[in-house]
C-alpha cells in the first residue's frame, strides 16, 4: 500500500503537474484514494491470492490526470498546471518550464486577423466541449455555411461537397514559418483520423514568443515552407479535412510554444465583422463565440 501511495504523490506532486501548494493538496487527495484502493486490494489478495502490484497507482494517477486534462477542472482557476508529456523529465524540469512560460506577459502581443476570406461560422470556440479544453482551451474551429445553415451541398459524402473544402487559408499576421506537415490524406467525411490528430498544419513564429498553429489543411495544398517569411493575409494553403476532423474546417490557435499541442493563449481577433440577427457589428477586438458568423473588416 505504501509503495502505491508514494508513487501517486510523486507523480501528481511534481512530475505530471507543476509543483505548488495546490498540486500538493491535489496529490494528497489522490493519495487518500490510492490508500483506500490499496486496502481493498489487500483484502482481495487475502481472499484470492491475486497480487496487488501497482494497479492502484496506475488507476488513481490516470484518473486524476484525466480530471484535469478533460477540462472538468479549470486549470486557470485551480492553478493546477499539467506538464506536456514530452517535457516530463523531473519535478525540477517541470517547475523550470512553468516559470519560463509564466514569466511571459498574459497580454496577447500579436494582433490577429481571421485566417480566411468571406464569412465563416464558429462551429467550436474556446473551452469547446469536443476538443477545446486543457492546453487547447483557447482555440477555434471555423467552417462555411449556406443560407440553410448547412455545411455541404448534396449528400455530403465527398469532401468536394463541403463549402469550406479547398478555400484559401490565410496567415493571421506576419511571421516566419517554423513547421509544415503537408502529406496527410484527407478523410472521408464523418471519418476522422485519430492517429494524426493535427492533420496537415502550419506553425508560424510571430517573433514575440507567440506562435500561430493552423490545422486540417487539404492534402498537398500548403504553399509555404519552413523558413519562409509570410505576410499578414498571405495564402498558406487550402482548407481541408485531414487529421481529427469529420468535415472540412479550419482549426486555429495562438500558442506559447513552437510545437503542436502546446499551451494556448487567451486570444482576441482585431477588426472583424460579426453577424447578429441579420445585422452586422464591427468588433475592434474580440473573441468569436460558438455559433457566431464572422468575417474580416476588409
Amino acid at each position: 500500500m505504501q509503495f502505491n501511495c508514494v508513487l501517486i504523490g510523486i507523480a501528481l506532486g511534481g512530475f505530471f503537474i507543476v509543483l505548488n501548494h495546490r498540486s500538493v493538496i491535489y496529490a494528497l487527495l489522490a493519495v487518500v484514494m490510492g490508500a483506500v484502493l490499496s486496502m481493498a486490494a489487500d483484502s482481495f489478495y487475502e481472499m484470492t491470492g491475486f497480487p496487488m502490484l501497482a494497479w492502484p497507482f496506475n488507476l488513481v494517477t490516470l484518473f486524476f490526470l484525466y480530471l484535469l486534462g478533460s477540462g472538468f477542472i479549470d486549470e486557470r482557476k485551480s492553478r493546477l498546471h499539467p506538464v506536456p508529456l514530452h517535457l516530463v523529465i523531473s519535478p525540477e524540469k517541470s517547475l523550470k518550464w512553468h516559470k519560463q512560460i509564466g514569466g511571459w506577459s498574459e497580454m496577447q502581443k500579436t494582433e490577429l486577423s481571421l485566417p480566411f476570406y468571406g464569412t465563416w461560422y464558429v462551429i467550436q470556440g474556446n473551452h469547446g466541449s469536443k476538443t477545446h479544453w486543457g492546453l487547447s482551451a483557447y482555440s477555434w474551429d471555423f467552417l462555411v455555411l449556406d443560407e440553410q445553415r448547412k455545411s455541404h451541398r448534396g449528400s455530403g459524402q465527398k469532401n468536394d461537397d463541403y463549402y469550406s473544402f479547398g478555400l484559401p487559408v490565410l496567415a493571421p499576421n506576419a511571421g516566419v514559418v517554423l513547421k509544415v506537415v503537408n502529406n496527410i490524406s484527407d478523410n472521408i467525411p464523418t471519418k476522422a483520423n485519430r492517429k494524426q490528430n493535427w492533420g496537415n498544419y502550419v506553425i508560424i513564429d510571430h517573433w514575440n514568443g507567440e506562435f500561430s498553429e493552423i490545422s486540417h489543411f487539404k492534402h498537398g495544398s500548403i504553399t509555404v515552407a519552413a523558413g519562409e517569411t509570410v505576410a499578414k493575409g498571405q495564402i498558406l494553403g487550402q482548407c481541408g479535412n485531414s487529421g481529427l476532423s469529420y468535415e472540412a474546417h479550419i482549426h486555429y490557435q495562438l500558442q506559447k510554444g513552437d510545437s503542436v499541442g502546446t499551451e494556448t493563449i487567451p486570444t482576441k481577433f482585431s477588426r472583424y465583422i460579426k453577424q447578429t440577427n441579420g445585422t452586422e457589428v464591427m468588433v475592434k477586438a474580440g473573441v468569436p463565440r460558438e455559433s457566431d458568423l464572422v468575417r474580416n473588416e476588409e
